[in-house]
């Protein structure tokens, strides 16, 4: 399973890296729900507020 979880992360990683080397503007929001860190954007009020505040409108958006 741990094993899994690097495989994924490694994509995300090298996805995201590719986005901010090639684009100019982009739309990324990282969040990791397995971290105590967001442990409040569960709730979708928080999750629908905390974007909000991160969005940037008119550039590109891209979704996984």
């Amino acid at each position: 399973m741990h094993l899994k979880y690097n495989i994924l992360y490694g994509k995300k990683t090298f996805f995201k890296e590719y986005i901010v080397s090639n684009v100019k503007n982009y739309n990324i929001i990282d969040i990791n729900f397995n971290s105590l860190d967001f442990e409040n954007l569960k709730e979708y009020h928080k999750l629908n507020e905390y974007i909000g505040q991160r969005y940037k409108k008119g550039i590109a958006e891209f979704q996984k």
